[in-house]
């Protein structure tokens, strides 16, 4: 997945090549806009603690976002999800806490 927002004609443009050329989506944007990041996800569970532990300490969800480079909904998602995953880990005896 990219990070960041494309131009709407540079991801029309993808998708032709996907058509036309069978590209993989990710094939295209690199193709196209190859200083782009591709792949998935960069950021640890070690990472998500830190921004949860960081939201704790009183910064905005804003002000972690630009800290790891990421839009503010990203960081409010996977502090969220951590803390779905730490719930459901009480829930169940034995559950590992995992994030992806």
């Amino acid at each position: 997945m990219y990070r960041g927002k494309l131009r709407e004609e540079v991801t029309w443009s993808a998708l032709a090549l996907c058509i036309l050329l069978k590209y993989t989506p990710e094939q295209a944007l690199e193709r196209l806009c190859p200083e782009y990041p591709v792949g998935g996800d960069v950021y640890t569970i070690e990472d998500t603690q830190d921004m949860s532990r960081m939201k704790e300490s009183g910064m905005t969800y804003s002000e972690v976002a630009k800290c790891y480079n990421i839009e503010r909904t990203g960081v409010y998602r996977r502090i969220k999800k951590l803390q779905d995953r730490e719930a459901a880990a009480k829930l169940v005896p034995g559950m590992k806490v995992r994030c992806r």
